[in-house]
């Protein structure tokens, strides 16, 4: 009709409240897009995209719902990376904790599981971004709230996993459906865990440490399917990192060690691998104890690097002696087990355990440790692939690996120029081009 279509010839565009529910979750998904490819230009107008977000969180339609939620948790990542007054710090800790808060009441009281999930990874998203933020304080009132949720779940007590008089009758097919979302839902509030017990610190979140590792072992049972092994071993795996270095009760999960030695031998790579990173973790605690463990868990570990070939296990069996090493050098035979741990680079997987491997390493040459010397050709080998151009290993790594090639020649010219005589000519020039670099002191 003509006369409509001038009367609305004023309109210059269209509401985020407007009634259509398709329109509500785009704009949203575009307002979080948009805020993170823009970035600080976008700051002008966070604060009242946010307050609008805030309120569809609310929403009835579950698309919009998820759709905020997931929105609320890119805006609150981008305000606090782009924040830099201590006031506005500050006030941002209390909206984010805010955030936090109304996100844990969503994930125990929502009846629809997507959007248990939904809330449930941009937590685990948000809490993973604010760990790296030191000054960030998650406090008491949203911590207990993420806890109990998680515990709930958990649990098979939170809304999203309650049958009511109005759900329609079960067929086969709606059942293997439903057993699928939940064991969905409760993977993902583990996901949470080690990210939060991360951010508060092990003292902080040790009065529910006990609670929550018995309701994951629970789940282990004779006749648990290999998705609900490895969702366990490595939920209790991230737990352990989580809590760190917090001995008093380092002394608990110390009682994990055998679990994790047992699952080495599981049958599926992925579970083998997370009980390989969960062992790394509690040897390298910095617990006493753990040094009684060194050598059966280096014994297993290698037994198994024999035995299996994925990719991800020969990384996390590098890392998790590199781990050893960095807690107690003086209990590893570093003649027997260098080698080892040289001879499996470059990683080819879990890359994010460059940084463990190559901390390590860095950190023998910088005692000026006799065995890297005696290592000095097999390293400069690894070194020469990793500073080529195809490597994937990050700039600040590549960086520091560069120093150490530049302190070699100067302090251990001879020892260099013996090693280099036994690599190929392409390795000698990617070493060559690498001393003429210049870098920053």
């Amino acid at each position: 009709d003509q006369s409509v279509l001038e009367d609305n010839v004023e309109i210059e565009g269209y509401s985020v409240e407007n009634a259509y529910l398709e329109e509500k979750e785009d704009t949203c998904n575009a307002l979080g897009e948009l805020a993170e490819n823009v970035g600080s230009h976008f700051l002008p107008f966070l604060d009242d995209c946010f307050k609008v977000t805030m309120v569809l969180t609310e929403h009835s339609a579950e698309g919009v719902k998820k759709a905020a939620i997931t929105t609320q948790g890119r805006f609150c990542k981008l305000w606090y990376q782009l924040s830099s007054e201590s006031e506005e710090k500050e006030n941002l800790d209390h909206l984010i904790n805010s955030t936090i808060l109304n996100f844990a009441a969503i994930v125990r009281t929502d009846r629809d599981r997507s959007v248990a999930i939904a809330v449930l990874e941009t937590l685990e998203d948000l809490l993973k971004f604010l760990k790296s933020y030191k000054n960030f304080v998650l406090v008491d009132s949203p911590f207990e709230s993420v806890v109990v949720s998680t515990q709930d779940l958990l649990e098979h007590k939170a809304q999203c996993q309650k049958e009511t008089e109005n759900d329609e009758p079960p067929t086969a097919q709606s059942d293997d459906e439903m057993a699928e979302f939940d064991s969905v839902v409760v993977e993902c509030a583990g996901s949470v865990i080690g990210p939060l017990a991360a951010i508060v610190g092990g003292e902080r979140f040790a009065p529910f440490l006990e609670q929550l590792k018995t309701l994951l072992l629970n789940k282990l049972t004779p006749g648990s399917t290999t998705a609900e092994k490895s969702f366990v071993i490595g939920t209790l795996a991230e737990m352990v990192e989580g809590v760190g270095s917090y001995s008093a009760r380092q002394q608990q999960l110390l009682a994990l060690l055998p679990l994790f030695l047992q699952y080495l031998d599981d049958q599926d790579d992925e579970v083998c691998s997370n009980s390989i990173f969960g062992l790394g973790l509690i040897t390298a605690s910095g617990v006493p104890e753990t040094l009684g463990y060194y050598q059966v868990v280096l014994q297993s570990l290698f037994r198994v690097s024999k035995t299996r070939s994925y990719g991800r296990i020969r990384d996390n069996i590098c890392a998790a002696v590199c781990r050893m090493i960095v807690a107690g050098k003086e209990s590893m035979p570093l003649n027997e087990v260098l080698p080892v741990v040289i001879s499996s680079l470059p990683l080819e997987e879990d890359l994010v355990e460059n940084e463990t491997v190559y901390n390590c390493l860095l950190q023998l040459f910088e005692c000026h440790d006799p065995i890297m010397l005696a290592n000095l050709q097999p390293m400069l080998s690894v070194m020469s692939t990793e500073l080529s151009q195809s490597s994937h290993l990050s700039e600040d790594i590549k960086l520091r690996l560069v120093k150490l090639l530049k302190a070699l020649n100067s302090q251990y010219p001879k020892e260099l120029e013996a090693a280099t005589s036994a690599l190929t000519a392409e390795q000698v020039s990617i070493l060559t081009a690498a001393l003429q670099l210049t870098v920053p002191v």
